[in-house]
Parts: structure tokens; C-alpha cells; sequence
């Protein structure tokens, strides 16, 4: 699949998920909020979740927001939506230690700027952390330390993927998601 024909999926994908949502009828800021649910939807349909990603007795597959929901009333429009057969639901995690149970993170960038500070890891095992750059003055400062990264190519959204986070999360995205988004290791760009 080219480059420009896995962009138009993706466009197609997020303009399904916008006509049945209704969000037309949404202001600026909310669909913002909306496609940047609609990213993290799609970004988990892109990597290859392993079986061991998932603990026996659970069915579905978690996305974690730390803290305080920055998706606002987006985020329902992914809930239950499937992600490699499993429905996606919803956790708002109060301490960050209960990520374990995730597998997913989203951060928005004051949260990760945070982890940084702090010098937390973000590697967990079979987990993507997703950060929200998009409204950062220097996305690179803070950019590494997640797997994907959400950051403003002009009027769009387009994403960063760190390969060695990836590696180390032992998760590995599409060769469909890799030709998206602009591919970082430990070295750089």
C-alpha cells in the first residue's frame, strides 16, 4: 500500500468515525478534541499487539487518561470500538503507577513534561504511550521519551514514532502506520 493510498485510509477512517459521530455540529475545539480521539483509535488499529499484551481474564483493551480526561466528551466516540477484536475501553487512572492495567497511555503535554521532570519511565511492557504535542512550541524538548507523539504539521495533526520505545514497550507498529508518521530512534530523526 503507498504512502498517499494508506493517508486516504486513514482520512476515510476518521471521516466514518466524524459523519457517525455527528460531529458537525461540534465548534473548533471540539473537533480538535474529536480527531485526536479518532488518532488514538487508529494508531492502536496500526500495531501489532502481541497475545501477551493482554492478561487471560481480560477481554478488552484499555486506554488510560491520568489524572483528568483532556478528550473531554470526545473520548466516546472510540469507546467500545474494536481494536484487534477487542472492544476499547475507557480508564481515568488517578496515580500513575495504575497504568499497569493499561495498555494504552495518552498524556497531554503538561503530563509528560512531568514524567520528564521527574525522570519516570514511560517503557511498560506491551504498552503505547501516546503524548499530545500538538500544542507545543518545541515538541522536540519533551519529544523521545513516548512511542507515538501527536504534533502540528500546519493546520493537521501528523505523529512522531519512536521506534526504540517501541522495541522496548515490545510492541511493533505497521509498516502502514510507519509510513505516516516521521520515525525517530535514540539517535534522532
Amino acid at each position: 500500500m503507498t504512502r498517499l493510498a494508506v493517508k486516504g485510509w486513514l482520512g476515510a477512517l476518521v471521516l466514518a468515525l466524524w459523519a457517525s459521530a455527528g460531529w458537525g455540529a461540534a465548534g473548533p475545539e471540539a473537533r480538535a478534541l474529536q480527531v485526536k480521539a479518532a488518532f488514538i483509535l487508529n494508531i492502536a488499529r496500526f500495531m501489532d499487539w502481541p497475545p501477551a499484551a493482554f492478561p487471560p481474564e481480560q477481554s478488552d483493551i484499555r486506554l488510560c487518561l491520568w489524572g483528568r480526561n483532556p478528550l473531554g466528551e470526545a473520548v466516546e466516540i472510540i469507546r467500545g470500538r474494536k481494536v484487534d477484536e477487542r472492544p476499547l475501553d475507557i480508564w481515568i487512572i488517578d496515580r500513575l503507577q495504575q497504568r499497569e492495567f493499561c495498555q494504552i497511555l495518552f498524556l497531554s503535554r503538561g503530563q509528560l513534561a512531568t514524567l520528564v521532570e521527574q525522570e519516570a519511565p514511560l517503557a511498560y511492557p506491551f504498552q503505547l504511550t501516546i503524548a499530545d504535542l500538538t500544542g507545543a512550541a518545541e515538541p522536540r524538548a519533551l519529544n523521545g521519551r513516548a512511542l507515538i507523539t501527536l504534533i502540528r504539521k500546519g493546520a493537521r495533526i501528523g505523529i512522531e514514532i519512536n521506534v526504540d520505545a517501541a522495541a522496548a514497550a515490545g510492541l511493533t507498529p505497521s509498516s502502514e502506520l510507519l509510513k505516516l508518521g516521521k520515525i525517530y530512534t535514540a539517535k534522532g530523526p
